[in-house]
């Protein structure tokens, strides 16, 4: 929310000029995010959900960002698909597509939240790419 400010002087004679008004905002960066979760986990893809932060500040969350690290315990810094999240304050979910090159590996996510003001980071979640196993063939013999 923003507050418009202008201000004049008053003395025995009267009043004076007002001020040029100003303009704050009345907020904060948002802080307090959990963690992200990860829902489901196949060989190259994963789907993640995450919650608004519990404090926005005061100001509406204006859209969420998505980071990975590149599976080898590098910063989680690398957006997954930028544009997607762009002015998306309201998305919650997202499935994420990997390359086969990172199946088998630990791959760490987190969510960021920003406000007019600034952002929060939430820590990081970590995954590892795989399928679940399949059937064993053939079955197991009695002996």
């Amino acid at each position: 929310m923003s507050y418009r400010f202008r201000v004049a002087a008053i003395d025995v004679n009267g009043l004076g000029a007002y001020s040029d008004e100003i303009s704050f905002k009345a907020c904060t960066p948002p802080s307090n995010i959990a963690n992200p979760v990860i829902t489901e986990i196949k060989r190259t893809k994963f789907t993640v959900n995450w919650a608004a932060p519990s404090f926005i500040g005061g100001c509406p969350i204006t859209s969420y960002e998505l980071l990975r690290d590149d599976g080898n315990g590098s910063n989680v810094d690398t957006p997954v698909d930028p544009t997607t999240f762009d002015s998306r304050q309201h998305l919650y979910q997202y499935e994420v597509a990997m390359d086969s090159t990172y199946t088998g590996k630990k791959i760490n996510v987190k969510v960021v939240a920003r406000n007019s003001m600034g952002f929060v980071n939430s820590k990081s979640t970590l995954l590892v790419l795989a399928d679940v196993p399949s059937k064993p063939f053939p079955a197991p013999a009695v002996e």
